[in-house]
């Protein structure tokens, strides 16, 4: 079968990074050699320790590595192996990231050593440190001194690699022009030449780049360079268009890998699947799920120039910690899974694919009193930052709509005995049942046939008897309550095994609601004898007995090597929605980013997306699932807004 243009794709990124990897490793394994050579195998103590040192930097043990290197840095007698010394802690100041100190050393080891054969080296630290420091013209600059000092071809390559993805990434047209304009030399300047060739490609400026190609072919250009120029000579082509970049911020290593990993697949079968749209590069950025980790990638992310959207992250608190830099930057950030409220509100360029637990709680209330025409409900939540959240806002909605909540049952941890909760809603349904039915059904009290067989003193006194001692009696859970119209479930699916069977027990003649924690087919069929046709509100709906589905999972099969999840859906859906907003014209990170404000129920496969409603950038669209006869399906889907009163209702009223 021919190759998919998702493996071509995914061939090509992971040739790159072999390739990169393998540049790396070499240059490492010179550059260990170069020092160890000569210098290191000696008998003077200074050696050995240097030695030493150099064993804990190639084993990453940065910290033992700088304290020996700055030992030997202040060796108060002779140190045959000054000049390897001082460049490895330059290298060793770089690694932990503390830049200024690299560059400090850097600059101190060119004034001392400017003759030394480790000047190609020097210059390369000191480019990654000034990068680093977000400093991309020096970096640029001092990869370029790199590559002209270098004599080791390894480091020079891959000078040339970093040089060409720091201009690609962090500088425009202008800025890289200006380094071209400043170069010294022939050599330094074709250097320059090349990534201004580059950008003009990228850039989709084919005029421009191909009068740059024929300037770099009359010039003397170093052997090393020609195999670049020859690639993006041939990468000239009349119908290329800009390059972007669309990132995926998620955790792609550590505890949560594997439901970032979902995600980025779910980006990547997207992409993969819009041939129109060869431009449009993916970046994958792991912030290992941890809020430091955002900040530093969200940073990355802003200063790369090509970038102009980000998919993620995954957890409401990575998106606290991505938000402000999104805002300084322009830069849109699409959550589609963080679900916290508020979080689209921090800035105008955060936005919510996935309804936050106001829209959830909303919705819920709308459809019940709406649609289905409740009035009367009683709540069971978890007291947790979840349940009051999306209680608070059913409630809110309910009594908005002219609706009631004639009580709450709450409950912590796991609820194994909420008896004493469920007596006192069933005290409140017989409550209401006195207020319905204007008093008490006299048939629990005194048998029908032992009333006929009375006279009216003998009934009264047998009745107020047994009434005396019927107050535990009464509320038998063999009598089945009716008047709490609605009940209202938003739990944690764990939560289920245990609600379901007591809330049987207790024997409510009421419609069952639920949040999408109950959208979980296996336990809904355990329970179906409790909560038959029970109406579930979820962000999200899979189409599994579609034809259309069914075709895409099997594609999707094929490519991928697993069944699409909930969250590959999300991924895919979210991309989708990115690409068609491009597709329309917006190429910026303002136009994307005005243009996602302006979504108006746009349907993916598993979610239709509302971001222009009352909450703004805050998907507004919900999913109604009913659950009956061991069958879920799509009931409605249902996208939260005022209540809508009748012109003349209104006037009635007042």
């Amino acid at each position: 079968m021919t190759e998919s243009i998702f493996k071509r794709r995914r061939a090509r990124h992971l040739l790159v990074s072999l390739l990169a990897l393998t540049g790396v490793f070499l240059y490492l394994i010179l550059c260990t050699s170069s020092l160890q050579g000569g210098q290191i195998f000696s008998r003077h103590p200074a050696r050995k320790e240097f030695s030493g040192g150099v064993k804990q930097y190639n084993n990453q043990n940065y910290q033992l590595a700088l304290q020996t290197f700055r030992e030997l840095y202040n060796y108060p007698e002779f140190n045959p192996v000054a000049t390897a010394t001082h460049l490895m802690l330059m290298k060793t100041y770089q690694r932990l990231q503390l830049y200024r100190q690299s560059v400090q050393f850097g600059k101190e080891f060119l004034s001392t050593y400017p003759s030394s054969s480790y000047l190609d080296d020097v210059y390369f630290t000191m480019a990654e440190s000034f990068v680093g420091m977000e400093q991309y013209m020096n970096g640029a600059s001092y990869y370029a001194y790199a590559i002209t000092q270098a004599e080791d071809e390894a480091l020079a390559r891959m000078s040339l690699e970093q040089l060409l993805k720091v201009t690609d990434a962090f500088l425009n047209t202008e800025q890289v022009q200006a380094l071209a304009d400043g170069a010294i030399g022939r050599d330094e300047s074709n250097i320059f030449q090349l990534a201004l060739l580059q950008e003009y490609i990228l850039d989709g400026e084919m005029s421009l780049a191909t009068t740059t190609a024929m300037e770099l072919e009359r010039s003397v250009m170093k052997d090393m360079l020609i195999p670049t120029f020859q690639a993006l000579r041939k990468a000239i082509s009349l119908d290329a268009k800009k390059q972007m970049s669309i990132a995926v911020l998620a955790p792609l290593s550590g505890a949560y890998a594997d439901i970032g990993r979902e995600l980025l697949d779910g980006v990547r079968y997207a992409l993969a699947q819009a041939n129109d749209l060869a431009n449009i590069n993916l970046l994958p950025m792991d912030n290992q799920g941890t809020g430091l980790e955002t900040v530093h990638q969200m940073q990355r992310m802003a200063d790369h120039y090509r970038v102009v959207a980000v998919i993620g992250p995954v957890y409401s608190e990575n998106v606290v910690a991505a938000a402000t830099t999104a805002g300084i930057s322009s830069l849109p950030l699409i959550t589609p899974t963080a679900t916290e409220n508020g979080l689209a509100g921090l800035n105008a360029y955060v936005f919510q694919l996935s309804p936050d637990y106001e829209t959830r709680g909303r919705a819920a209330a709308q459809y019940a009193t709406d649609s289905l025409g409740l009035r009367l409900f009683a709540t069971v939540s978890p007291a947790d930052e979840q349940g009051k959240a999306l209680t608070d806002a059913f409630t809110a909605e309910v009594e908005k709509r002219g609706g009631d909540i004639v009580d709450q049952l709450w409950y912590s941890d796991t609820p194994e005995d909420l008896n004493d909760q469920w007596r006192h809603l069933r005290e409140v349904g017989f409550d209401l049942r006195t207020q319905f039915e204007g008093g008490i059904d006299t048939s629990h009290i005194v048998s029908d046939s032992l009333r006929e067989t009375l006279s009216d003193s003998d009934f009264v006194e047998v009745f107020q008897k047994n009434y005396e001692n019927y107050t535990e009696e009464i509320d038998s859970t063999d009598i089945t309550l009716k008047y709490i119209e609605g009940m209202y479930f938003p739990i944690r699916n764990r939560d289920i095994d245990y609600i379901a069977g007591q809330f049987a027990f207790y024997n409510f003649d009421t419609q069952v609601l639920g949040n999408v924690e109950w959208y979980d087919l296996e336990k809904l069929n355990e329970y179906s004898s409790y909560i038959n046709n029970m109406f579930i509100f979820s962000d999200y709906y899979i189409p599994e007995e579609a034809i259309t589905y069914r075709g895409f999972v099997s594609d999707f099969r094929q490519e991928m090597n697993t069944t699409p999840s909930n969250l590959h859906l999300y991924g895919y859906d979210t991309m989708n929605l990115l690409l068609d907003l491009i597709r329309d014209g917006n190429m910026t990170r303002a136009s994307i980013g005005r243009a996602l404000g302006s979504i108006h129920q746009v349907s993916g496969i598993a979610r239709v997306h509302t971001l222009d409603g009352i909450s703004p950038r805050v998907n507004q669209s919900v999913r109604v699932l009913q659950y009956s006869r061991q069958r879920v399906r799509l009931e409605d889907t249902i996208t939260t807004g005022v209540r809508k009163i009748h012109p003349l209702r209104s006037l009635l009223s007042e």
